[in-house]
């Protein structure tokens, strides 16, 4: 629920203020308001500051970085413009902290002009706008200005971060970049965050770079179940099948629980074979059990309802419409169906 009431939109903008020095009753709602933005409750964080204003008492540079973060998260556009505006009419607008939040917040919704405008404008500037600057172009497919970007920040000292890297992946589409994006991983000692190398390990399978994919994924120190999944969608993707089923063996042999984006590479690479009896072998086995909670979870989770009848209808409707998707994928290939769905087909078939 991202939609708050109009009345309450306008409780949120404050008069015009000259400078006026933070007093106690600023600092007590600053600090609820970012305990709250720290929990996680961007909602109450703006309740809180409809009160603080309710209560005459004036937000400070300290306030606004919260108030942004709250409106980036909860999708509020419109209140992060009256909160830019807010911030420039009290003077604040220079300010590291909320200059920051801004690009953020800017970059989020994919405003790249009014993230570049306010970044330009920073008098000083530390990682965390760079980071945000930068995954602003990536996530627009400007991949050559985001490596100008990096390059300019290195040659002014500072030094990015994991995050820094992390957000250059969303534009990159070719291998070249990928492995130029790995070097410099390694090279900055960030070959240990795993955020990162999955990210890699899933961008080297996506531009068809499975070989490379596959030497990070046995040279990494940690692999979860993310790093699994990665490599077997690439092997999915290219076709090797035989991948799929013998990574899903030694995942388990190495004790580590299937979720559903596994077994979405393993129906996917069934499908692939157009193989039935193939995915008897790998389903009808203990994964019985956990496939059936994955299904019903997804199936009942929208209406809430986990009566044995209406279950039974749900299965059977489900069927049904599964069985007319794989029917549609047959005539026309580029019919997409659901991991889900697939999931379904394949149960139900066995």
């Amino acid at each position: 629920m991202n939609k708050l009431n109009p009345s309450f939109f306008n409780a949120l903008k404050p008069p015009p203020q000259t400078s006026t020095p933070t007093t106690t009753a600023t600092k007590s709602f600053n600090a609820i308001i970012n305990r709250l933005s720290s929990q996680g409750s961007h909602h109450e964080v703006l309740y809180t500051y409809s009160s603080m204003l309710k209560t005459n008492t004036a937000p400070d540079s300290y306030t606004f970085p919260s108030l942004l973060k709250a409106c980036t998260s909860l999708d509020l556009f419109s209140y992060g413009r009256t909160f830019h505006q807010c911030a420039i009419v009290n003077g604040f607008s220079s300010d590291s902290y909320i200059a920051s939040s801004l690009v953020n917040f800017y970059a989020k919704f994919g405003y790249i002009r009014s993230a570049r405008k306010v970044f330009d404008m920073m008098p000083d500037r530390n990682v965390v706008p760079w980071t945000a600057i930068i995954g602003c172009y990536s996530r627009a497919g400007d991949v050559d200005i985001s490596a100008s970007l990096l390059s300019e920040m290195r040659n002014q000292g500072i030094q990015p971060s994991s995050v820094t890297l992390l957000s250059l992946l969303p534009g990159i589409s070719e291998l070249a970049h990928v492995q130029c994006l790995h070097g410099c991983t390694i090279s900055y000692g960030f070959d240990f965050d795993n955020a990162l190398v999955n990210s890699i390990l899933n961008g080297y399978g996506k531009c068809g770079g499975i070989e490379d994919a596959r030497c990070l994924f046995e040279f990494m120190n940690q692999r979860n179940i993310v790093s699994w999944n990665s490599l077997m969608a690439g092997y999915c993707q290219t076709g090797n099948v035989g991948e799929v089923f013998q990574l899903f063996h030694r995942m388990k042999v190495e004790g580590l629980e299937p979720d559903k984006q596994t077994f979405g590479s393993i129906v996917s690479a069934t499908a692939t074979q157009n193989n039935l009896k193939l995915g008897k072998k790998h389903f009808k086995t203990e994964l019985f059990a956990k496939l059936d909670e994955l299904l019903l979870s997804n199936i009942l989770s929208v209406r809430n309802d986990t009566s044995e009848v209406s279950e039974e209808l749900e299965k059977r409707r489900l069927r049904r419409k599964c069985y007319c998707r794989v029917k549609a994928k047959k005539m026309d290939p580029s019919f997409e169906t659901s991991a889900v769905e697939e999931l379904v087909r394949v149960r139900w078939t066995l």
